[in-house]
């Protein structure tokens, strides 16, 4: 494995290549590994939460009402819905440079019991989540592999 580790001391720009040693490619690895395996392990817990969720809460329509922005100017949406007689609000936890407009209706569902809780039909972190944590643990493994190949042919950097 191999780092290039830059710096720019006002224009001197410069950078080393560092070889990793074996054992810290597998330290490397293993973090690697530990890191995908937790997303993952996230991943299948918010799933199935979402899941039940899907199964037992009630749809609804909601419309865009207003934008809660970010730091760099994106904007996530601010979605009205009504249940009962009582006007409830959910802020998406997607940012965008182009959002739906405001007006435009969103497909929700609710908590019969409680409908302040809310969860909405087009979730993508249910795909994200676990891609992530596969390339992570894929990577570590491949990495920590190709590290203990190194070990054993007796070869010290990777």
């Amino acid at each position: 494995i191999f780092i290039k580790l830059c710096y720019n001391y006002i224009n001197d720009r410069r950078c080393k290549i560092y070889i990793m040693k074996s054992w810290q490619g597998i330290l490397f690895g293993i973090l690697f590994v530990v890191v995908g395996v937790a997303l993952l392990i996230y991943a299948v817990k918010t799933i199935s939460s979402y899941n039940e969720k899907n199964e037992t809460y009630q749809e609804i329509i909601g419309r865009v009402v207003d934008y809660d922005y970010d730091t760099e100017g994106l904007r996530a949406i601010i979605v009205e819905y009504q249940v009962n007689g009582n006007t409830y609000r959910k802020i998406s936890n997607e940012y965008s440079d182009n959002p739906r407009t405001i007006g435009s209706e969103v497909s929700l569902k609710y908590n019969p019991d409680n409908p302040e809780d809310a969860i909405w039909t087009n979730d993508s972190t249910n795909v994200v989540l676990p891609v992530f944590g596969g390339l992570f643990t894929l990577v570590g493994a491949l990495i920590t592999i190709r590290a203990i190949i190194k070990v054993k042919n007796g070869s010290e950097c990777m």
